[in-house]
């Protein structure tokens, strides 16, 4: 109870809770859209590079390899790897079948891949530089994700 300078009484009531779960779950929801933006994208951004050039099939089996070896000794390839820095080419698409993004807490989303050379691709190991290839679906994506998380709330 209060009382104000004219002596009359007033109840205020607190809502802080409920107000922060409101806000909460519309962020949460807002940060599920900002997820599947970045996911997708990636997803897009992964398949646009692929790796086959020209027409007809791509090669299998031994014939891949002799392309592989073809391309690195300069000899005229179908096959086109990416370079460092690069989003990575598309070989045979499981990369980009395997992007997923979950829910790790109410305000906390992760956009990745469970394969192992997702990762390598990522990061980069010793003989090979990085194909950060969510860093820049993320950086390239970022004022889109900002507009959705920062939108006014209703």
């Amino acid at each position: 109870m209060a009382v104000t300078a004219s002596g009359s009484t007033f109840r205020m009531k607190w809502h802080g809770p409920k107000l922060t779960r409101r806000i909460e779950g519309i962020l949460s929801r807002r940060l599920d859209q900002a997820a599947e933006l970045v996911k997708a994208q990636t997803i897009r951004n992964l398949r646009k590079n692929q790796s086959w050039i020209g027409k007809g099939r791509r090669p299998k089996g031994k014939a891949k390899w002799k392309a592989i070896r073809d391309y690195y000794a300069g000899k005229p390839s179908p096959y086109s790897p990416s370079k460092p820095g690069e989003i990575p080419h598309v070989d045979g698409g499981q990369l980009s079948m395997s992007i997923f993004w979950d829910r790790r807490s109410k305000l906390v989303r992760r956009v990745g891949t469970p394969l192992e050379y997702g990762l390598w691709l990522q990061v980069g190991t010793r003989k090979m530089k990085a194909r950060a290839y969510l860093d820049v679906t993320l950086s390239e994506n970022l004022s889109k994700v900002r507009a959705i998380v920062t939108a006014p709330i209703k």
